[in-house]
């Protein structure tokens, strides 16, 4: 959940098994320019298996709780503990806008993933075998290979067994497809899917620009950890923003005590 990216057309648990959340960790995504409400497209082809999701989301939820205290002390020993501000400014008004957007595009998100995790289930009840590979004979192959290689004339009885071997993969791959289409379809998965990438990638955009937003006070860089707590930002840019507005409220502590002040002017 933690990067922002924007889907493509097409991202569907068939062509590359993307199972939501786990996947956009699991599995690279192909990745567009365009209009986002067109989908993701991860890279690979479905290995017709099936990955736990909610696994891999415990796992995430169980880091994200570790890692504020993380966070902050790692930021704490780059700044020195004698630097650090005391008092508190409050909430920054433009950060509070920004988390208000999140959190309706969070609901949104939400009810999205609900949809999505029963048509993915209705899919899986009904998705068909991917076809085994046909395997050609590896010394035909192998002759066949080796003559091409050095130029030479390929018996004809290789080049036809090549070519059947060959064309018979293909049509078993073909049908596959077509049927796991039809059962995306059927399902309500494409749909779901399409709405799913959309909703992520908007959710995420919200998101980071919470994360990109300059601190003024602690209570800004408090917003940010329940922010993680909550979508789960890569570490190493998590921690890096966090060192960064805690060092900008430590300056700003150290210019303006003379006035008073503790928050970081505009």
């Amino acid at each position: 959940m933690s990067e922002t990216k924007k889907p493509t057309a097409g991202a569907t648990t068939g062509r590359a098994r993307r199972f939501g959340l786990a996947d956009r960790v699991l599995m690279p995504w192909t990745l567009t320019a365009g209009d986002p409400a067109s989908g993701g497209q991860p890279m690979e082809k479905f290995m017709n298996q099936h990955v736990n999701r909610r696994s891999i989301m415990g796992a995430s939820v169980g880091l994200a709780i570790a890692m504020p205290s993380a966070a902050v002390a790692a930021a704490t020993a780059e700044v020195g503990s004698a630097n650090l501000p005391t008092l508190a400014a409050g909430v920054s008004p433009e950060l509070q806008a920004l988390k208000k957007a999140f959190d309706r595009d969070f609901r949104k998100f939400e009810k999205v993933r609900e949809v999505w995790d029963a048509a993915e289930q209705a899919y899986l009840d009904i998705m068909p075998p991917r076809p085994e590979h046909i395997v050609a004979d590896f010394e035909k192959s192998l002759a066949y290979i080796a003559a091409k290689g050095r130029g030479q004339q390929i018996d004809q009885a290789d080049v036809e067994y090549i070519e059947e071997i060959t064309r018979a993969n293909k049509e078993r791959k073909e049908a596959w497809e077509a049927a796991d289409e039809a059962a995306k379809q059927q399902s309500g998965f494409a749909d779901a899917d399409a709405a799913y990438g959309r909703q992520h990638w908007l959710t995420s955009l919200a998101a980071n620009r919470i994360l990109g937003f300059k601190a003024r006070s602690f209570d800004d860089v408090k917003v940010k950890l329940q922010l993680h707590r909550k979508w789960g930002f890569d570490i190493g840019r998590l921690v890096p923003k966090i060192s960064a507005d805690i060092n900008l409220i430590a300056k700003a502590q150290r210019q303006s005590v003379s006035r008073g002040t503790t928050a970081v002017t505009a």
